[in-house]
């Protein structure tokens, strides 16, 4: 019963909290035309759909790829309205995200950790681990793995959106923004040797790290330190404003 009653208030807390963020709302914008892709632009997503791509079919992906300064975003549809937002699928956003962190992995200062999901079979037949497996792998879609990628670039500044309600009351909701600001390695990936950032700052990582360091931005809390286990001792007390 105690733990039945502690989930009642903690919901009624969630609600609380959500109706007082709700309330702060103060400009809202509607969206009332939805634009579908008409004619040729249809047709090509009916390829992409069945991957199906032909040499014509490229050629016409590529042409609207939206290039910097591209002449397009000049044109009169863009540039009479002051607001201009291009939303991206989820992810293609996530792969040009990555794309990114490779090229210019050279130039950061810090180690960009590759963590990949593994799928391993634990049966008793072992004739048909090898098919279960490939049944497994062909499940890539984020609503048959809850929305979770296959592929994670960490590294200390990476700014990334909370899943889940991990705190309400500091409002550290589903979507709140955060920063890593350290990663601690599962102790089998610590290196036995030290890398250099400038020549190797890409390492694969074997293990998930035991742990995250974040910072909330803009957030004025600050935890125990017991609450934040492998941050440095040496942190001073204005760098922990925000941490969990």
């Amino acid at each position: 019963m105690d733990s039945e009653d502690s989930g009642d208030e903690q919901t009624a807390e969630e609600k609380r909290q959500g109706l007082l963020k709700f309330r702060k709302v103060e400009n809202v914008v509607c969206l009332n035309r939805v634009v579908r892709a008409p004619n040729s632009l249809g047709a090509l997503c009916t390829f992409i759909r069945h991957c199906k791509i032909t040499d014509e079919v490229w050629s016409l992906l590529q042409s609207r790829v939206i290039r910097q300064d591209d002449p397009r975003l000049q044109s009169p549809l863009w540039k009479k309205n002051p607001l201009k937002l291009i939303v991206q699928r989820h992810a293609l956003r996530v792969s040009m995200s990555n794309a990114a962190v490779l090229k210019h992995s050279t130039k950061m200062s810090s180690y960009v950790y590759l963590v990949a999901a593994r799928d391993d079979v634990d049966t008793a037949v072992p004739e048909i681990a090898s098919s279960v497996q490939e049944h497994l792998q062909q499940k890539a879609s984020f609503k048959q793995t809850g929305r979770r990628q296959s592929v994670l670039m960490l590294y200390k500044g990476a700014r990334m959106l909370l899943d889940g309600k991990p705190c309400p009351t500091l409002g550290l909701m589903n979507g709140t923004e955060v920063v890593i600001e350290h990663i601690l390695l599962n102790d089998r990936d610590r290196f036995s040797e030290p890398h250099d950032p400038e020549t190797s700052n890409l390492v694969a990582l074997r293990y998930m790290p035991e742990g995250l360091i974040v910072r909330a931005p803009g957030q004025k809390w600050i935890l125990p330190e017991e609450l934040l286990p492998g941050l440095p001792p040496e942190t001073p007390l204005h760098k922990r404003r925000g941490l969990f």
